[in-house]
């Protein structure tokens, strides 16, 4: 949705009727999100207190799971059949969607240049540039658990982790470099970070949202559309026979 801000008026709403045609209702989960549950995982396989976390699929029909924090708004109770209520607020959402993506109001976007300014400064900085191309790749890799853990639910799934601080870091990097692809997305966004820091790439503020949502795309969508589409399916079509099972 970010990315429709520079536009409005008739180029906004051609936009938006594009991507609400092309997605049918599907969308990808926030990569926040995205990535605490990959970090989640890989506390899970290193034995702790996290274990028997389940991943939820990253693309899905699922209300309001692409915006970094959940409405507040308490839902109204169902009134309508489950199958009904299950349909109607997806519905709801999208309708919803389609009236912010198409408001002619011209928004000006927002800029967060902090982390821009500080990855220039680094690419920058000649001490960093003359350390060999392995250990700027591995700076990168710790810039990045870095960016994750900074986000406050992810300190606190790390406190109740039961690990601590001096074993954290190592099974953070270990699960970067595991072949299991426990942290696919994060992996990604280490490798694009530390690609752009060896060629001294020049940064800009848009920089943080296409690095993470692109990432976030390109682990997960190929192999987990297909078995969240099927997930979807068998979850809708046991709604409906609950309803059919309920009816006079």
């Amino acid at each position: 949705m970010s990315e429709t801000t520079p536009l409005y008026g008739a180029k906004r709403k051609r936009l938006a009727l594009t991507m609400l045609q092309l997605s049918h209702g599907w969308h990808m989960r926030n990569p926040v999100h995205v990535r605490r549950d990959e970090i989640a995982s890989v506390l899970s396989n290193a034995g702790a207190s996290a274990a028997g976390h389940n991943q939820p699929e990253v693309f899905t029909l699922d209300v309001d799971s692409q915006y970094a924090t959940f409405p507040g708004a308490q839902s109204e109770p169902a009134t309508l059949p489950e199958c009904m209520n299950w349909l109607s607020t997806r519905l709801a959402a999208v309708a919803a969607e389609f009236d912010l993506l198409t408001d002619p109001q011209h928004i000006a976007p927002t800029k967060t240049t902090g982390w821009c300014e500080e990855l220039a400064a680094l690419g920058r900085d000649a001490e960093f540039q003359a350390l060999p191309v392995a250990r700027r790749r591995a700076a990168a890799r710790a810039r990045a658990l870095v960016d994750a853990v900074a986000d406050p639910p992810v300190s606190e799934l790390l406190q109740r982790s039961g690990l601590s601080p001096a074993a954290t870091a190592p099974v953070l990097l270990q699960g970067l470099e595991d072949r299991a692809d426990t942290m696919p997305f994060l992996r990604l966004y280490a490798d694009a970070l530390g690609e752009r820091l060896v060629n001294r790439t020049r940064w800009e503020p848009n920089d943080l949202i296409d690095m993470l949502y692109l990432a976030c795309a390109a682990a997960y969508l190929d192999p987990t559309v297909p078995r969240s589409i099927s997930a979807h399916r068998t979850k809708f079509d046991s709604i409906m026979a609950a309803s059919a099972a309920q009816s006079p």
